[in-house]
């Protein structure tokens, strides 16, 4: 995988698992880049662009599940999920999945985790695809992992 696309995952990720979290990470692949002798900046600027980038089809929003009644923060969200959303690289499968790593990961499994999960399923996952990538995050916290599995269980029970 090219340093571009790992530098991408961690952009379109910020929103999800905080800045703060986003930021180590960037902080981080800076250092393995240099440690291998690439140039970060350089391989930023030749992120792959597959067309299969940006907003997800269907008109679904990637700011829908997070609701608010507060103005500003309504605005925030929105411009820095559509910011993230347009990072070039992923596909709207591999953005569902990444989200959904985080929501288990911190345990946002409301409104956020079941939209997600329907970008996911809209992307083409089947729905044992979707549970394997809640199961596969167990290695997050083995507790996390069940809650998120029993809140999985009653969103696909609900979907038609």
């Amino acid at each position: 995988m090219p340093l571009a696309d790992v530098l991408g995952v961690v952009r379109f990720i910020g929103p999800y698992a905080g800045y703060p979290a986003a930021a180590d990470a960037l902080e981080r692949l800076g250092v393995v880049a240099a440690e291998l002798g690439i140039d970060l900046w350089k391989a930023a600027s030749e992120a792959s662009v597959d067309g299969l980038s940006g907003l997800p089809e269907k008109h679904l929003s990637p700011d829908e599940g997070f609701e608010t009644t507060d103005e500003w923060l309504a605005g925030f969200i929105a411009s820095r999920t559509e910011r993230s959303w347009s990072v070039p690289g992923l596909s709207a499968r591999e953005r569902a999945y990444l989200a959904l790593t985080a929501d288990v990961a911190q345990q946002t499994l409301g409104d956020s985790f079941r939209l997600h999960v329907r970008m996911a399923s809209e992307s083409g996952a089947n729905p044992e695809e979707i549970r394997d990538v809640v199961r596969f995050l167990a290695e997050c916290g083995i507790a996390k992992a069940a809650a998120a599995l029993r809140e999985l269980d009653t969103v696909l029970e609900s979907t038609p």
